[in-house]
């Protein structure tokens, strides 16, 4: 799916955020410090692979049910700066990505942020050493119903996404993952 007009994944997302609202904000930050769009979908690929799989308890990737009969996920990308060590010792500013993943319809699986927490940690741990390479320890979860999770991330924040080319919207903008998020379609009569 490649949706190129605003207006449309809007009502896209609005329509999925009404029937399967969030429960949880998960932010992704990756160890690579990935600077290139295309790594970060691959990354994320892999990543919903591994997490459908896990949750649903089954081995294969063809065998994870369809939506709506499993977890759902909404993946945002967003390019902030980052402050690493040159070769030369010097402090150097780079972009680089994270991802804030919205999980809906786990059907109250998990208890609270904690367990779902806990659950991403385990699920970087299972992995090969070299997949386990990719992320950083989980360490912001945050319930869509805590109060201070609210404003940032309610769905009026993201309509401020790209759907351009990454390096024509400015720093801090959130870039909706199409191809690695699941919308339910809207259907006009």
């Amino acid at each position: 799916m490649s949706i190129k007009n605003r207006e449309e994944i809007q009502k896209w997302l609005d329509h999925t955020w009404k029937d399967y609202p969030p429960e949880f904000v998960i932010t992704i930050q990756f160890k690579d410090l990935t600077r290139q769009i295309k790594t970060v979908k691959n990354h994320i690929h892999h990543f919903n692979n591994v997490l459908f799989r896990k949750f649903h308890g089954v081995s294969r990737s063809v065998k994870i049910p369809q939506i709506p009969q499993r977890i759902m996920v909404q993946h945002f990308h967003e390019l902030n700066p980052m402050t690493v060590k040159s070769k030369s010792g010097l402090p150097k500013s780079i972009l680089v990505y994270h991802t804030h993943t919205y999980i809906s319809n786990t059907k109250g699986y998990f208890r609270d942020r904690e367990h779902l927490r806990e659950f991403l940690n385990n699920l970087y741990k299972e992995k090969s050493p070299y997949k386990r390479r990719k992320y950083k320890k989980t360490r912001k979860v945050k319930s869509w119903t805590d109060e201070r999770s609210v404003k940032y991330y309610e769905p009026d924040y993201h309509r401020s996404y790209c759907i351009d080319c990454p390096k024509k919207y400015s720093i801090g903008n959130s870039l909706l993952d199409d191809e690695n998020s699941d919308l339910i379609p809207i259907f006009f009569s």
